[in-house]
């Protein structure tokens, strides 16, 4: 188990060495300074500490002397500016601190304890206390957790520092609010074994084919799409089970489902962020959504999401059957002198996952937004709506369908550009292209699409 390392913030903390003993004892090792000028000169160097003791009373400059740290109006600021320096600084607010003084009342003179509900502790009497809330609160903090988890691999000391010093910014993706709480746990076939696996895969002389395990690349992606769903980034409009779709006439049938019936979510959310793979051909009307484009620029997402599908070819055709192959990935790796292939997955897959710990913790909920016509066409679906027939076409069924786009109206000003005609509606009124018809929409299995022509007069307008 790591020692907690606590930054103590006090001039006279030379004075308490048998509380620095205790501590050790505790699991709690204290390094000390004495001013806020030296807190705030240590920059990044505040992240080595799981927390941070302040006396209530210390020096503001590192060069002053005993006596002076009460002075007129520097009384109360030293601890103030510290205090604001770490609750204000995303990356320092998240670190535990308290106040351990020899004074009383001191929420009478300033309101940061309690606007932060946080209490102070008296020296030497409350010294049992002040141990057991810091390894309270460090012991629920996820990179302490981490640290502790990397302490209990059956691994080389040397190893498990690398892990810790060049790589705790990657493996922090197995945390409860990234990856989640599963791929946390120190045991066979979890997110963070397989990246530590990958980790010490890289290190290693050359990985051979046997060893090349393209899969755990592509489930550990597939997770980070399960997130995209639980945070809602990702419409819920693709998270309905198969199930949930498939049309009646092929319930009592399942080998004819088509398979964009049997699409997962993940794999519909794939069409829908990057288009589709080779493998991902499923159709969905991705005209139903719109990005803002300066968000997508701003994180890179047409990058990170083509890198993913390119990815996605490789890992897919790697594991799939021999009469299923575009590429033949399994017969390169086994036949290739290199292992660079398999080395370049791994690196993309960590370049991906470090990419999408920042961009899930900035405010992304709703930016991947269905069209509003969208959600408001539920609200006119018995209501006629004239516009053009812009295709007629067959899908990949063989079956012809028709695409109409809506003349805008007020009610309706951004009608989606293309709504499905369904085969049967195209059949039967022998439509073509260029022809102007009034129609009725409906929801189906989430697409919305034509529902029934209106006619004039017993003939489409034309």
């Amino acid at each position: 188990m790591n020692k907690i390392k606590v930054l103590w913030i006090d001039d006279e903390h030379e004075e308490y060495e048998d509380f620095k003993i205790d501590a050790d004892i505790n699991g709690i090792k204290f390094e000390c300074i004495k001013s806020y000028e030296e807190f705030k000169n240590m920059g990044d160097e505040i992240l080595k500490y799981n927390a941070i003791v302040l006396d209530f009373l210390f020096f503001n400059k590192k060069d002053q002397v005993a006596g002076t740290e009460q002075d007129g109006r520097e009384k109360v600021k030293p601890i103030e500016f510290s205090l604001n320096h770490i609750t204000t600084n995303e990356k320092y607010k998240n670190i535990p601190w308290f106040v351990y003084t020899r004074q009383e009342g001191v929420t009478n003179e300033t309101n940061l304890l309690e606007a932060n509900n946080k209490k102070y502790y008296i020296k030497v009497n409350d010294q049992e206390q002040l141990f057991n809330d810091i390894k309270t609160s460090v012991n629920n903090q996820p990179e302490y957790q981490l640290k502790n988890k990397i302490d209990a691999l059956n691994e080389s000391a040397e190893f498990k520092n690398l892990l810790k010093n060049e790589y705790l910014e990657l493996l922090k993706v197995c945390y409860d609010d990234v990856l989640g709480k599963a791929s946390f746990e120190v045991e066979d076939n979890t997110i963070f074994q397989k990246l530590v696996h990958f980790i010490k895969q890289m290190g290693s002389h050359k990985i051979e084919p046997v060893n090349q395990n393209f899969n755990d690349i592509r489930k550990i992606i597939e997770k980070l799409f399960d997130k995209l769903f639980e945070l809602e980034i990702v419409p819920k409009e693709f998270i309905a089970e198969p199930s949930e779709i498939i049309p009646e006439k092929f319930k009592d049938k399942p080998n004819n489902i088509p398979i964009e019936y049997k699409a997962k979510p993940h794999t519909k959310a794939m069409n829908l962020l990057i288009g589709p793979t080779k493998y991902n051909s499923t159709k969905y009307p991705q005209d139903m959504f719109e990005f803002d484009n300066d968000f997508r620029n701003k994180y890179h997402i047409k990058l990170i999401f083509n890198n993913i599908s390119k990815l996605f070819d490789i890992l897919q055709d790697e594991s799939h059957a021999k009469n299923d192959l575009i590429y033949n990935v399994d017969s390169y790796k086994n036949n290739a002198k290199s292992d660079y292939l398999y080395r370049s997955c791994i690196y993309l897959l960590f370049d991906i996952l470090y990419w999408f710990q920042d961009f899930i913790a900035k405010d992304v909920k709703n930016k991947w937004m269905i069209r509003n016509s969208y959600n408001d066409s539920f609200k006119y679906i018995n209501e006629i709506f004239e516009g053009e027939i812009v295709e007629i076409k067959p899908d990949k069924n063989g079956n012809v369908i028709g695409l109409f786009t809506s003349h805008k109206n007020e009610k309706f000003p951004n009608i989606l550009p293309k709504i499905l005609v369904p085969p049967n509606i195209v059949k039967n009124y022998d439509l073509k292209t260029c022809q102007t018809i009034k129609c009725k929409l409906i929801n189906q299995y989430k697409i919305l699409q034509v529902a029934e022509i209106i006619l004039e007069n017993n003939v489409i307008k034309q």
